[in-house]
């Protein structure tokens, strides 16, 4: 009797510590896991987010690089002396913005005056309309904001307004004569 009960205690003394052991080993390894698993997940997300930034960055050097074009220059200037600008629209410029919309993705193309009017857009129904005063702000510094966000009828997608001020020639610190922005579906961020 008293070795049966001598034997009980032996191996729950001896259980014992390999079970504390096993548990103690099987917390702190659930907890490097969990720590492992956060720092990829945290690398994961500073690499897309560097990824989105980098491609609104190509994308808005594009867009800056557009709007030094002759085209957009000679747009401009013709609307601003007064001259012919509609048939500058109808014969060359609208034709070449929409091939630009068409290559890149975008929704539409706009330019819109000082008074925030949108004199030119590929979506004609715009052009008439007021460019809301965040946007035009946004726009003169360059920026892009997914504040505004319209959605497509036409796509059945999200679109965020990306624009840049129009100046002339290459100088950044010339004054804007207009501003040209477009519309960035955001489907095309994870393309």
């Amino acid at each position: 009797k008293l070795q049966g009960k001598l034997m009980l205690v032996m191996m729950f003394m001896g259980i014992m510590p390999m079970l504390t052991i096993g548990i103690i080993a099987n917390i702190y390894t659930q907890k490097i896991l969990r720590e492992e698993v956060n720092n990829k997940m945290e690398l994961f997300a500073e690499q897309k987010t560097s990824m989105v930034q980098d491609w609104f960055k190509n994308e808005q050097e594009v867009l800056e690089a557009l709007s030094t074009a002759e085209d957009v220059q000679k747009l401009i200037s013709l609307y601003n002396s007064g001259g012919a600008w509609n048939d500058y629209i109808s014969t060359t410029f609208d034709k070449n913005m929409k091939v630009a919309q068409a290559q890149k993705g975008y929704n539409q193309f706009l330019i819109a005056n000082m008074d925030r009017e949108i004199i030119y857009c590929t979506d004609e129904s715009m052009i008439g309309k007021t460019l809301n005063n965040s946007d035009f702000t946004m726009a003169l510094s360059g920026k892009f904001s997914f504040n505004n966000m319209i959605y497509s009828e036409d796509t059945g997608e999200q679109s965020v307004l990306m624009a840049v001020p129009i100046k002339d020639g290459l100088s950044r610190e010339n004054q804007a004569k207009a501003v040209l922005g477009c519309y960035l579906n955001i489907s095309t961020i994870s393309n």
